[in-house]
Order: C-alpha cells, then sequence, then structure tokens
C-alpha cells in the first residue's frame, strides 16, 4: 500500500497530500498532489500497473525527441539490416523536419495530422506521406521497445486510419499506360544523332547513348528489367549458351544487399545483347552501357518518346500521367509474358517478385492479351497432339 503524508503549513493547515510507493523491483516513487483523491487514484493505478508488470515510467521518454529517436534508430538498424535508399533518405530528411525536435512526451495526433497536411499542401502524394508515416512509425516501435519510451507509438497509431480517412495518405496510383500499337516502332526510328542546331557540343553523342537506347529499350522488354538493373549489366553477367544473367542486390523490399537472382534469358534478349556486342561501342571491363545512368536512361527515354510524338512536349514524366515512362517498359514486359501464357511463378522468375500482390501491381491484361494467351495454348496443344500422334 502507498503512504500517505499530508502536508502542513506552519498553521497546521494542510496544503499538500504527498503519496509514496515502495515496491520491491522497482524504484521508490513520490508524488504530491493538490488533493487526497487525486493522489489516491494515482498510487493506485501506479501500484496496479506495477503487479501487472506493465508499469513504465515517462521519465525517459523526456528526454527523447521523436529527431533523436529516428537517428538512434538509423543508426543502429541500419548497419545491422540496411535500408533501401529511398528509406535511409527520407529518414534524415525527416529528422530535419520541425516536428523532430517535439519530445516524445508532448507528441499528439495533431502533430502528425499536421506534418501530413503540410506535406499533401506542398506537392507530396498520398503514397509519399504515407511512406514518411510509416518510416516514423517504425522508428517510434523501436523507440517503445529497445529504447523503453511508453506509448511512444500512441498518437500515431491512433491518428493513422484518419489521415487515410482525409486523403492524405494512401496507396499510389496504378500505372495503365503501355504501348500502344506504333509506338514501339516510333521510338526506334528516332535519329540515334542528336540533329544537332546551333549548338556544336549538343550535335556529338560521344558515348552513343542514343544508339545505345535502340538495344536498351527491347531488351528491357524481353527481360522486366529496370532502369538500375540494366545499367548494372556486365558480360560476365551473361550466360548466352543457357539463355540466363544475373542480376546482383535486385531490389527487395526487406533483402538490401543479399538479392541476387538469376533470370531467364529469351531468344529475342541474346539477340539484341550479340547485336549491340558486334557494334563494338562498349567499354571493355566496365557495365554493357556504361556510361549511361539511371537517370540519365530515364531522361533520354523521355526525350525520345517527345521526339517520338508520343509524350507531349514540354511537359515532363511526372507533369503528365499519359506520359511513357521507361518503368512503363516493365509493365509492357510483365504484362506481355502474361498475355503470352507464362504462369504467375514463370513472370516471377523474370521480374523478381516474390508474391502476387506486388506483381499484379504491373499486370495491365486487356481482353485481347486474354484472347491471345487462349490462341497460343491452344496451337501449343495442337503440336503437343501432333507430337503424340507421331510417337504413336
Amino acid at each position: 500500500m502507498a503512504t500517505y503524508t499530508p502536508l502542513k503549513d506552519k498553521t497546521g493547515k494542510i496544503t499538500a497530500h504527498r503519496f509514496q510507493i515502495r515496491k520491491r523491483g522497482y524504484k521508490e516513487k513520490t508524488k504530491q498532489f493538490t488533493t487526497k483523491g487525486k493522489g489516491e487514484r494515482w498510487a493506485k493505478k501506479t501500484e496496479s500497473e506495477m503487479d501487472a508488470g506493465i508499469y513504465e515510467s515517462t521519465k525517459n521518454a523526456g528526454r527523447w525527441t521523436l529527431g533523436a529517436v529516428m537517428a538512434e534508430y538509423l543508426d543502429k538498424i541500419h548497419p545491422i539490416k540496411p535500408f533501401c535508399r529511398s528509406k535511409k533518405n527520407a529518414l534524415l530528411r525527416l529528422i530535419e523536419h520541425p516536428m523532430a525536435s517535439v519530445s516524445i512526451v508532448d507528441l499528439t495526433t495533431h502533430h502528425f495530422y499536421e506534418f501530413a497536411k503540410y506535406r499533401s499542401e506542398n506537392g507530396a502524394g498520398p503514397k509519399t506521406v504515407a511512406d514518411d508515416i510509416g518510416y516514423m512509425s517504425k522508428a517510434l516501435t523501436y523507440g517503445r521497445a529497445i529504447l523503453k519510451i511508453p506509448n511512444a507509438t500512441k498518437p500515431l497509431d491512433e491518428v493513422r486510419p484518419v489521415l487515410n480517412d482525409y486523403g492524405l495518405t494512401g496507396s499510389s496510383n496504378k500505372r495503365k499506360r503501355r504501348l500502344v500499337p506504333g509506338e514501339f516502332e516510333a521510338l526506334m526510328s528516332v535519329p540515334h544523332k542528336y540533329s544537332g542546331g546551333g549548338d556544336k557540343k549538343r550535335s556529338v553523342d560521344k558515348y552513343n547513348t542514343r544508339l545505345k537506347m535502340k538495344y536498351i529499350i527491347p531488351l528491357a522488354l524481353e527481360t522486366t528489367m529496370r532502369e538500375s538493373e540494366i545499367t548494372r549489366m556486365k558480360i560476365e553477367d551473361v550466360n548466352f549458351e543457357k539463355g540466363e544473367l544475373m542480376i546482383w542486390a535486385r531490389k527487395h523490399p526487406t533483402k538490401k544487399e543479399t538479392n541476387d537472382q538469376l533470370i531467364p534469358l529469351t531468344e529475342e534478349a541474346r539477340k539484341v545483347l550479340r547485336e549491340y556486342l558486334a557494334l563494338g561501342i562498349h567499354t571493355k571491363g566496365k557495365p554493357l552501357f556504361w556510361p549511361v545512368g539511371a537517370k540519365n536512361m530515364s531522361d533520354m527515354f523521355h526525350t525520345m518518346a517527345k521526339l517520338a510524338g508520343i509524350n507531349k512536349e514540354g511537359s515532363s514524366v511526372r507533369s503528365n500521367f499519359n506520359n511513357l515512362t521507361f518503368h512503363d517498359l516493365r509493365h509492357e514486359a510483365i504484362t506481355r509474358l502474361f498475355a503470352e501464357g507464362f504462369k504467375a511463378e514463370e513472370v516471377m522468375l523474370f521480374s523478381g517478385h516474390t508474391d502476387m500482390k506486388s506483381l499484379l501491381i504491373y499486370v495491365n491484361l486487356t481482353p485481347a492479351d486474354v484472347l491471345r494467351a487462349k490462341e497460343i495454348r491452344r496451337v501449343i496443344m495442337e503440336q503437343r497432339l501432333d507430337e503424340i500422334s507421331l510417337a504413336l
């Protein structure tokens, strides 16, 4: 039981009520109250939590700010289980946000609502805001579990459903952009030398970037590869005889350094690579398409799409949702594999996906694709029946 002591002034008038709790396994707790009732309620609640083994002092929480918790999470967990670049950069940005200076004890649901509202009003989409909220949630969960900060996640847990209701957070819009008839041909017909104009520097393509794109585009459509994966490709990663390609440290939601994958190389993909190597414009000892980088590849594709009349002149990739992006080729490639009759587990060998939910984001089948796949299966079945008949 808590010890109660009334505190009196010189005249004998009670001015405060002191309650003291001594319990084995816990530090002595002493607190003063203006009324005896408040003290009794505090003592009863505290002793009850101690008996249940769930009591945690908020004293530890007072010395931690949101930014300090995120910094500690980044410092301790990232070396053990490396974060993806976007998560690491987002945490570094969030640590500098004004809200990061608020003590964990003082954080409220309103802080997170105002943060989400501010991000939304300044151009961040629902998925981007949701990612930021998710990163803070991970850090606060670390704070609660490892730093022993009680109720660290409570305000954020309470406000997350409301943020979604307001439309401040949500999933990303599924892109349905695919190549339409004639677009591939238009891209491939764009001159691979710059037109010159008045700028002599732009009249010479020193690294044959646009010429390389003529091989990169069909390769992407045959392999489902991302820009970053294509830019890292080396000759030794390709096995022409077996029809295999090794992709090192492929993008993965959890594995960041050990996700090396061997993917199939179709005959068409091998043909593209052989023709490219025959040009002799690759640099030995470096990636096949060096020095083309992922961003350079994406920007060049957008430029070519504008020259081909596919993307709107004067627009950026983000400003017009109807614009064709290099990443749309991955959507196109995955959808084509399904249309050609490949099973989901076979498509995953190409794309690197590990679950159906993430894979289906990239699938934009049309009725024509389904009918085409049915026709392909019919032809294959007839060929097998003919083979069986001949064998008999």
